[in-house]
């Protein structure tokens, strides 16, 4: 559910929306007014409309509320079925509007596939798990207003907002006909509805089966004659990533054609998909648990309680293993146990973060607000494009904190773009109306707009007034009555516009003041010369309007005072580089900590990041900072854990913060530290992973894995499993790596899953995934890998057990004294000589530093990436150094379980049965 109007309190789930589109060109549009006196659906014509030379004037909008965002039903009726079948055979023609050019052109749905088809020379074609969103009417009125096309039309407007190939596009549309516009938006919400609730929470597995079933038979049947030659599987097999000899397929395909017939029915595909897709590694897991072919209710309990670590009660245990049930045998079967490891009932994520469920009364400055650097950029910082969607794309992933870079417009209206670069230019007052558009889609709890000031005084008063006026009684332009002089909860602010700037002096009487210089670009000015800090203080005129400064409450910019910042109001918030930042967190932790326990720090990324690539947060999450902006136009690693991070407390863009990070210098903690313990993570198999982009057609890969803990002050370890060769439809590795964890703040912990192809003719990443240690459940789980954009893969998953061993400081010191001994004793030279530091060339990459080295300051190379040291264990042993060189201290920092110095373990479950030789 969308949140509309303040008094909601339900939660969103909305859908995240992106586009890369903007359009400033002229270009005429053909008019369908005689489409429209036709009335038809298939064979209607389209004539010219006018269009205006000029960009049309923005209409005057009132008190605030959110435009009609498409909510999908689920419902069926037999004019719904007609019409969808009607859009099937017949069609109907459209206008395809962009900004070189329209044409009409005719649209079909394809049912079966569930696509979007047009006629044109490359093939049109929109499947519709890649759709995002459906803009209509007056929530599209941007993308009329950049095409130039008349109000009149906004009516029959249809903007589908969709992703391709890892980019976000839309597609433009004008219906002939009002009744037409109603029918095709009907049809595309009710397939987008049937295809969702078969992508989310990974239900039943048949369901998913038969819907994955259907695509690939359509798209094998190239004759269209419902049968499938051999020749015809083989190519599928290719396309499906499954790099079998021919005579190994030849095999499965008898198999599966128990009739002899010389092709395969429908029938017989399910068969050989099934023959295909058998998962040894959960046959073996059944067997390990049952002895019998159908495992009894108090066995799958006992699963549940003690291998699951699950807190459900019988009841629900019991509803559980019912659902699962093979309905015609009456048994709890192999498939039961894949059904129910793959569904929403054995979520990776512990359930409770699914809502909102933390303590939202504390001051804004005890929360972790989930933030954007430079939001109106879609790429590079220098030459990229401006364009709303960032807005948009932020908002709806759950974003409370963006960036407005606000300059002088030609005409006298104020602009948003990086300023003295080569970036596009938008309008404040566009982005406004977006801003008032998406505010609240995905969360109630406060949004703050970062405002970076380069106008006049008069361009400044033109702002304040758009958004007194497009925001209304959204924004804050008071203090509340019941906080004070502290900073109100996200509670008290639901629903709640802040602005962000820098403010007149009270004492100010013209609109001018002197001041060190905080703009981002200027803060950027400072180097490091020999590890002490060079700062190019100078002081300029500030000219700040009135009527801005007013309406700046909470989050009042100021230059940093120090940290003896007695007297410094709460509501002043202080802006940081990464790399001053990273420099308080090593030099001057603690008090970096207790000014963030009172005030808000923002964070943004270093200048010479002009890919926009992303810092790792955890660092700075660990000293308190709540503001830390990410580049959110690029979902790397370091995307990755902010988006793992806001999963968190029902993904509503605020988490609190660990208590010792919270609370005053004179209050007192009462908690224990989190004991030491190792992580286990056996990485059991994957299935149906996807191929490069740059793979081409009969291309197979040789996938692995890679994992990574991410601890706050500590270097990355990276654990490799071996790859396995020609094979991404079903590899299976079970192996397992062992995770030394002694950080109390288990929130700020992350295990990041990387999926590559050992080839490096391609980029390495395939898919990923990133979570964080709090939310990360025990026992075997399935993980929905993401796509190098952050969408999930439909069918892509990674199987994995996770466990947690807890040990004490006297059980380490002595794992460690027995593993040196037996490392000693052993054959040494069929050890390597030192730990391999290998560069990762993963989305996110980082180089390789000395393993040995625990500043949480990361080190910055010439191109902007971070340095972390890679564990390679590629080789399934751990090194000299890492085992019989391996201090004894207590506790150190940073260190890999000792267990894992020798070959990666199996899991619990029996060895896999050998794969049986053709026949």
């Amino acid at each position: 559910m969308n949140y509309i109007e303040p008094q909601s309190n339900s939660q969103s789930l909305h859908r995240k929306v992106a586009s890369e589109v903007t359009a400033d060109s002229s270009t005429s549009v053909d008019s369908l007014a005689a489409a429209a006196a036709n009335g038809s659906h298939g064979n209607s014509s389209c004539v010219s409309i006018s269009t205006s030379s000029q960009k049309p004037s923005l209409p005057h909008t009132h008190e605030p509320k959110r435009e009609e965002v498409t909510k999908v039903t689920s419902s069926d009726s037999a004019s719904t079925l007609a019409t969808v079948r009607q859009l099937a055979t017949t069609g109907t023609k459209m206008l395809k509007i962009s900004a070189k050019k329209q044409h009409s052109r005719l649209f079909k749905l394809d049912i079966e596939q569930g696509r979007i088809l047009w006629d044109s020379r490359k093939f049109g074609r929109i499947n519709v798990e890649q759709i995002k969103e459906l803009r209509k009417g007056k929530a599209a009125r941007m993308y009329r207003e950049q095409l130039r096309v008349q109000p009149e039309h906004e009516e029959r407007w249809l903007t589908i907002i969709y992703s391709a190939m890892g980019k976000y596009k839309a597609l433009h549309l004008v219906a002939p006909t009002k009744d037409t516009y109603e029918d095709w938006i009907m049809a595309v919400e009710r397939m987008w509805s049937v295809k969702r609730e078969v992508t989310e929470g990974l239900p039943q597995l048949q369901r998913k089966t038969n819907q994955w079933l259907k695509e690939h038979w359509m798209d094998a049947d190239k004759n269209v004659d419902s049968k499938l030659g051999y020749e015809e599987i083989v190519r599928l097999c290719h396309r499906l990533n499954v790099n079998f000899s021919r005579k190994e397929i030849r095999v499965r395909f008898d198999q599966a054609d128990e009739k002899k017939k010389g092709y395969l029915d429908f029938a017989d595909f399910t068969h050989f998909v099934k023959l295909l897709k058998e998962r040894r590694e959960i046959s073996a897991l059944f067997n390990s648990i049952t002895k019998s072919d159908s495992m009894a209710l108090d066995e799958f309990t006992n699963f549940i309680i003690n291998t699951q670590k699950s807190h459900l009660n019988e009841d629900e245990i019991k509803e559980i293993y019912g659902k699962h049930v093979d309905k015609t045998l009456e048994k709890f079967t192999v498939d039961s146990l894949s059904s129910f490891l793959v569904s929403a009932d054995n979520p990776v994520i512990a359930p409770k973060h699914a809502q909102v469920h933390q303590d939202m009364s504390q001051t804004l400055s005890s929360y972790y607000i989930s933030s954007s650097h430079n939001t109106y950029l879609l790429g590079h910082q220098l030459t990229g494009v401006s364009s709303i969607e960032g807005y948009i794309r932020a908002l709806q992933s759950g974003c409370r904190c963006v960036e407005l870079d606000c300059w002088d417009g030609s005409d006298g209206q104020p602009v948003i773009y990086h300023g003295r670069t080569l970036t596009s230019k938008i309008l404040f007052r566009d982005v406004i109306e977006a801003i008032s558009t998406y505010a609240f889609v995905n969360s109630p709890y406060p949004l703050i707009l970062s405002l970076e000031l380069h106008c006049d005084l008069e361009q400044q008063d033109i702002m304040a007034n758009i958004m007194k006026t497009k925001l209304g009684s959204w924004l804050v332009v008071a203090p509340l009555d019941s906080n004070g002089v502290n900073l109100p909860s996200p509670d008290e602010l639901k629903f709640k516009i802040l602005v962000k700037s820098k403010v007149l002096p009270p004492d100010a009487i013209t609109q001018e003041y002197s001041t060190d210089t905080e703009s981002e670009s200027d803060r950027e000015s400072e180097s490091d010369s020999d590890g002490v800090k060079q700062k190019k203080t100078k002081t300029k005129k500030v000219r700040i309007a009135k009527a801005l400064s007013e309406i700046s409450i909470y989050c009042q910019s100021r230059h940093f005072p120090g940290f003896t910042h007695e007297g410094c109001s709460p509501f002043k918030i202080i802006s940081f580089s990464e790399r001053v930042s990273l420099r308080h967190c090593k030099q001057s932790l603690q008090e970096y900590i207790n000014m963030n326990k009172t005030h808000l720090t923002r964070v943004y990324p270093a200048g010479f990041r002009i890919n926009s690539t992303n810092y790792d947060p955890h660092h700075h999450w660990a000293a308190g900072a709540q503001v830390v902006a990410l580049n959110y136009q690029n979902h790397d690693r370091g995307m990755q854990m902010n988006s793992a991070m806001f999963t968190m407390n029902g993904h509503c863009g605020y988490v609190l913060k660990p208590s010792p990070l919270r609370l005053g210098p004179g209050e007192i903690c009462n908690h224990d530290k989190a004991p030491t313990f190792v992580k286990s993570h056996p990485v059991i198999s994957a299935q149906q992973l996807p191929r490069p982009n740059e793979a081409q057609s009969g291309d197979v890969i040789d996938p692995l894995c890679e994992v990574e803990l991410l601890v706050p002050g500590q270097p990355t370890v990276k654990y490799k499993t071996r790859h396995v060769s020609d094979n991404g439809f079903n590899p299976v590795w079970q192996e397992t790596f062992k995770f030394r964890v002694d950080y109390e703040h288990h929130e700020l912990v992350f295990f990041r899953f990387v999926v590559q192809d050992e080839d490096i003719k391609f980029s390495d990443l395939i898919a990923s995934y990133c979570i964080s240690l709090d939310c990360l459940q025990e026992g075997y789980r399935h993980i929905q890998l993401h796509d190098p954009s952050g969408d999930p893969y439909l069918y892509s998953t990674l199987f994995i057990k996770v466990s947690i061993e807890p040990i004490g400081v006297s059980g380490y010191l002595a794992h460690v004294a027995a593993a040196t001994a037996s490392a000693v004793a052993s054959n040494l030279s069929s050890l390597p000589s030192k730990i391999t530091g290998r560069k990762c060339n993963s989305i996110g990459s980082n180089e390789p530093r000395s393993s040995t080295e625990s500043s949480h300051e990361e080190e910055l190379t010439s191109d902007g990436r971070n340095s972390t040291p890679m564990i390679n264990t590629t080789a399934g042993k751990e090194t000299l150094e890492s085992v019989s060189q391996r201090p004894l201290p207590l506790l150190p920092q940073h260190s890999v379980s000792p267990s894992s110095a020798h070959s990666p373990q199996l899991t619990e479950l029996p060895p896999l049965p050998p794969t049986p030789p053709p026949k």
